[in-house]
């Protein structure tokens, strides 16, 4: 059975590299896009996906409060993180909104593929290039 995913980015060309990443492994699978916080909530209610990419400045409703309401919604939806910048508080406020990954944009095809296993298994990952925080 294959993983679903929506990927939630404001960027095109960045939700599109991250599918052409992901859509290489044969057992995940993108199953919708959504370019704002509210489209990505409306996404997973209407799909159910496994697991939400979820860009943390994102327009109309911002990273931590969507994966707040969506993970409040959808307990067993594992979200991701996928930040520009490795802010320890936004990587805190994150995790208490119920994400399980965290890991930046700019290592994103490095680690994308591993972090997704990670959390499917159950455990939190958190990208080892976050500046004083545990790996």
């Amino acid at each position: 059975m294959r993983t679903r995913i929506v990927l939630a980015d404001d960027h095109a060309q960045m939700r599109q590299a991250l599918r052409a990443l992901l859509e290489r492994q044969a057992d995940l699978q993108v199953v919708a896009e959504a370019e704002d916080g509210l489209q990505a909530l409306h996404q997973v209610q209407a799909l159910r996906p496994d697991s939400v990419i979820m860009d943390v400045m994102i327009p109309r409703l911002a990273g931590l409060e969507a994966t707040r309401q969506l993970v409040t919604a959808h307990p067993t939806v594992k979200v991701i993180a996928l930040p520009l910048h490795a802010d320890r508080c936004l990587v805190e406020g994150m995790l208490r909104a119920g994400a399980v990954g965290y890991l930046l944009k700019e290592h994103a095809f490095d680690e994308l593929v591993r972090a997704m296993r990670t959390v499917l298994t159950g455990q939190c990952y958190l990208s080892p290039h976050l500046p004083g925080m545990p790996s």
